[in-house]
């Protein structure tokens, strides 16, 4: 059944570690101890308070507990209000994946337009048109992937 807590609900968030921003998985193992409540099992118990404060951050209204090496985080049931805060950042989340794909499709035209003379132009238009299919292809899987989650977080009760 969709829509339950998941420890991966958490991978998204990026820890202020070291100096540099770092991924919650990178500082901290996260496991699901029960339908309302995750755990985050530092690395380095010195990064407890930088990985409440990203968490508490991250926009999912989540108010993580400290404790020597572990990171309490209950998890809250859903009302309709929280939903549509998470269905935003699903799209947020997936716009973000769609700006990334534009950037690689930029790069890869680039690449080509660097390497034109090297080949015919039928060859480059070919690359390009196929550069172009693929970064189609990955969008609708994105959007289909953020229609699900939107459509798993709405259905949830």
């Amino acid at each position: 059944r969709g829509g339950g807590t998941s420890a991966t609900m958490l991978d998204h968030i990026e820890v202020d570690a070291y100096g540099a921003m770092t991924p919650l998985s990178a500082v901290a193992q996260v496991t699901k101890k029960s339908a309302q409540l995750l755990t985050a099992t530092l690395y380095d118990a010195s990064l407890g308070e930088a990985v409440k404060q990203a968490i508490e951050d991250s926009g999912m209204n989540l108010n993580p507990q400290v404790d020597g090496d572990v990171v309490s985080i209950p998890i809250p049931k859903l009302d309709k209000s929280s939903r549509e805060a998470l269905g935003k950042q699903a799209k947020k989340v997936a716009e973000a994946a769609k700006q990334r794909l534009r950037r690689v499709r930029k790069d890869a035209m680039d690449e080509v337009k660097g390497v034109k003379d090297d080949f015919s132009e039928d060859e480059v238009n070919r690359t390009n048109d196929i550069i172009e299919v693929l970064v189609e292809e990955y969008s609708v899987v994105v959007d289909e992937h953020r229609d699900a989650k939107i459509d798993e977080v709405m259905g949830s009760e």
